[in-house]
């Protein structure tokens, strides 16, 4: 896999930036919204990048970073047209959306300091993961400089607020304030590696956030709010669980059933299948199971249960070693409003120790399961959020320690959730691929 292709790989799979894109797309996001998707992709780029850096030919470097971070531009672009786009139509303006140039020889100068070999591996490394996060952040600063820019020559009267946030270093306290538009300092816009400041700008008696866009009216002097609303950590929980629970409510779910419940665990972490003759990592795939193929796994051969019997609204992903034809585990599944509803997994009978001694073919079945179910969730407007049901109290604790997991007993006192974080950790781990 290239480079550009990991890149692009694990940006389609991240759960926040999908959530990202999802609200992107409705029309519904704000700068913010951007900001953060450039962020996490910066990152992301940047990783991946010095991750790879000592395999890439001292020759190739240069173009290959020019190449990603040209990349990560049209992309942040394009997201920041659409928002562009939709905040306009909701205040009745037809302003064309503002991109800043490309940096070029920016894009040349940190490619070409990868390649320096007066440097240890490590700094090229360093170079590589910081740079390219940093100009990825940028892109999105120019991008709202040249919006500001081009609405204050529209005739609004504009101010510029650069804010900290509360961990900045002397230099970013020292240029943090409010300017009026054409006077405020030169390197307002400029950020430092891992920078966490903030800009926003105003017209006139209309605030507007520089990535948010919304407005709201300046207040007279004199006039105030009330004391804000703190929550406490347990009022956050129970307004969670409130809206978890509205948009995880199935109906129909034979939760009392044994063939609705989770009973599986993951005896190794690993990015593939483990042959615990050879002790070596096969290549893995998943892959969905047509229905009629499903009444060769019984539990009386044991799978668990009978496959085939299995909710006709429901549908099962095998776990496979590269090319062959019989899964190594089974998972059945079924998409839901909030997330992706994970009712039964069970690994084939050769590798449960239960049935064989204490042996097993393949290690690593039960993880692979799990991620197979966050990935499939990402791919069915769930944003890799899955849930479903322990067997028992032991194997809740088993999830929330090993996956992550977070107990939610609405449904059901034994049901759990794995979303966000906990999702983004088991796609990162895994490395199989779809059929």
């Amino acid at each position: 896999m290239t480079v550009q292709e990991e890149v692009r790989q694990r940006i389609e799979r991240d759960v926040l930036l999908a959530k990202l894109r999802k609200k992107i797309d409705s029309g519904k996001a704000d700068f913010n919204d951007t900001f953060l998707y450039s962020d996490r992709a910066g990152k992301m780029l940047g990783e991946i990048f010095a991750q790879r850096l000592p395999d890439i030919p001292i020759a190739e470097r240069e173009a290959l970073c020019v190449e990603l971070l040209r990349d990560r531009y049209t992309d942040i672009n394009a997201l920041c047209d659409a928002v562009q786009r939709a905040l306009d139509e909701a205040n009745g303006l037809h302003l064309k959306p503002q991109r800043a140039p490309f940096e070029e020889a920016r894009a040349h100068l940190i490619g070409h300091s990868t390649a320096d070999q007066t440097v240890s591996v490590e700094t090229q490394q360093r170079r590589g993961r910081s740079a390219t996060a940093t100009m990825t952040r940028s892109m999105h600063d120019d991008r709202m400089k040249a919006e500001a820019k081009f609405r204050s020559g529209a005739g609004l009267q504009c101010y510029i607020t650069r804010k900290t946030d509360g961990k900045c270093c002397e230099w970013c306290s020292a240029i943090a304030g409010r300017y009026e538009y054409h006077s405020e300092p030169k390197d307002v816009y400029r950020r430092h590696d891992n920078c966490g400041c903030s800009v926003t700008f105003e017209n006139g008696r209309k605030r507007q956030d520089v990535w948010s866009k919304r407005e709201w009216e300046t207040p007279e002097p004199g006039a105030g709010a009330g004391d804000p609303v703190v929550l406490t950590k347990e009022q956050v929980t129970e307004l969670q669980g409130r809206h978890r629970l509205e948009v995880l409510s199935q109906k129909n779910l034979t939760i009392d059933d044994k063939s609705a419940i989770l009973t599986i665990k993951a005896d190794e972490f690993t990015p593939c299948l483990r042959d615990m003759k050879t002790g070596q990592l096969v290549q893995t795939e998943v892959a969905r199971i047509p229905r009629r193929s499903l009444r060769k796994y019984k539990e009386a051969d044991g799978w668990g249960v009978d496959w085939d019997k299995r909710p006709s609204d429901e549908y099962v992903l095998g776990v496979f070693v590269e090319g062959e034809t019989e899964p190594q585990g089974l998972i059945a599944v079924k998409p839901g409003k909030g997330g992706l509803y994970m009712s039964f997994a069970s690994t084939a009978p050769h590798n449960n120790p239960e049935l064989t001694g204490g042996q097993k073919q393949y290690s690593g079945v039960g993880g692979h399961l799990f991620a197979a179910a966050v990935i499939e969730s990402v791919h069915t407007g769930g944003y890799g959020c899955v849930y479903g049901f322990a067997a028992n109290e032991e194997l809740l604790h088993y999830y929330i320690k090993e996956f992550g997991a977070v107990h939610f007993p609405k449904q059901h006192p034994l049901q759990i959730i794995i979303e966000d974080e906990a999702a983004q950790r088991l796609i990162d781990i895994y490395d199989f691929k779809r059929r």
